[in-house]
């Protein structure tokens, strides 16, 4: 078999080189979630950057530090057209290393996006980094426990472009976390006296194995021996993949610290409560009760200030940094109960709000839990005040507030309270 075979040229095709962004990181001066804070972002390009080229951070978890309070951050969950603006209404100066390069950032609100444009070309594999000042952005107050993953970097330079469908994660971020709806009550909420402890909390962060969840009760009495004592094990704790342990705040400060240790992966927003019972606060090697007093406040030191107690976390997937707990019990002396007897008026507030538009248009509590209302447009909130009757003895306490009617916008809200009360 013989013949002539003549080759044709075969057209040529080619295929845009893609980039990409290597020792990505983006660093912030406050590690707390809900703080405004300064934003140091840096990374290398395996490409060149020509002037013009737009360097995209996608960065969830981060607000306009304008946004000011939990109850607009939660509001814009629900209702994205509250006060939006374009990308341009948020221009603010940055410096950059090389210095000009970057001298402006622009803030996407909807798809939480910041944008640098180049002023100048910059070759491959040239370090960069850009520094947003503070007072312009806001970790969430959920932390970035549930969103650090997604922290990433897109950019259209035609030299090798990085597609926000497949960006470049940044490697280096803050790991902060957050712990939401904290409280401690306290049983009795008496000075002098043996206390039952409880705790609440929702993780917003996944806990792994090992990681711990800390309570701090300074000025409280109950020496901790050994340095760690494990918790008696009928306690109440849920869910219940945590070991309980008690050791002393400081080497000089005596003072009791509760300890939660995952025993297992705690996903995020998970309910966590605890009852730590006053009969048995403590056990020996041999896991037996000891005869150790359990926690008490002695009234010798002072007015109790519940902000004092304090609450941090180590978790890897988000830190949280010491704060005070948001509600706790408020301890007096038996002795003062007696002053307190009797029937007490006076005036009651609660409020209601509205959303005129969007997905979750209708009545709705209004989310401040101080009342006072967020002045967003399309959000309207009323507060009610009312008179109310509180009478108190020695062992409870009832509050007596009478029905009231309320019409808020579109909506009648009819909200009526009978008696409440409890344990005092």
């Amino acid at each position: 078999l013989s013949g002539l075979f003549v080759a044709a040229p075969l057209p040529i095709s080619t295929t845009p080189a893609l980039g990409t962004f290597l020792n990505t990181s983006v660093r912030t001066g406050e590690r707390s979630a809900g703080k405004a804070v300064n934003l140091t972002v840096s990374f290398t390009p395996v490409m060149d950057l020509a002037a013009g080229d737009i360097v995209s951070l996608l960065l969830p978890g981060f607000w306009r530090a304008d946004l000011v309070t939990l109850d607009e951050i939660l509001l814009e969950g629900v209702q994205v057209n509250v006060r939006r603006q374009a990308a341009s209404a948020f221009n603010v100066g940055v410096q950059s290393t090389p210095r000009g390069l970057f001298t402006n950032a622009s803030w996407e609100r909807e798809s939480r996006t910041l944008r640098f444009e180049t002023k100048f070309s910059v070759s491959a594999f040239d370090r960069l980094s850009v520094f947003i000042p503070p007072g312009e952005m806001r970790l969430s107050p959920a932390g970035l426990g549930e969103v650090q993953e997604r922290l990433s970097l897109y950019t259209n330079a035609p030299a090798g472009p990085v597609y926000e469908g497949y960006p470049s994660l940044v490697e280096d971020f803050p790991n902060v976390g957050a712990l939401w709806n904290t409280m401690v009550e306290f049983d009795p909420p008496l000075m002098d006296a043996m206390l039952e402890v409880k705790v609440s909390l929702v993780n917003k962060m996944k806990l792994q194995p090992g990681e711990v969840i800390t309570l701090s009760l300074p000025g409280f009495n109950g020496t901790v021996t050994p340095p760690e004592g494990l918790l008696v094990n009928e306690l109440t704790i849920s869910p219940p993949l945590f070991t309980l342990y008690w050791t002393q705040l400081t080497v000089d400060d005596p003072s009791p610290t509760l300890k939660l240790i995952a025993l297992d992966l705690i996903p995020p927003d998970s309910p966590i409560y605890a009852v730590v019972p006053r009969e048995c606060m403590f056990l020996d090697e041999n896991l037996v009760c000891t005869d150790q007093p359990g926690i008490s406040r002695p009234s010798s030191r002072g007015v109790h200030v519940p902000a004092s107690l304090v609450l941090q976390a180590n978790a890897q997937a988000g830190i949280v940094l010491p704060f005070s707990v948001r509600i706790s019990s408020s301890l007096t002396r038996y002795q003062d109960l007696g002053l307190l007897q009797g029937v007490w008026r006076g005036i009651a507030s609660y409020s209601a709000g509205y959303l005129s538009s969007g997905p979750k248009k209708g009545l709705m509590d209004c989310l401040s839990t101080s009342l006072d209302c967020p002045a967003t447009s399309g959000y309207s909130c009323y507060r009610i005040d009312t008179s109310a009757t509180f009478t108190v003895s020695l062992n409870s306490a009832t509050i007596v507030l009478p029905p009231a009617d309320v019409y808020v916008g579109e909506f009648g809200y009819s909200a009526f309270m009978s008696e409440m009360g409890g344990d005092f």
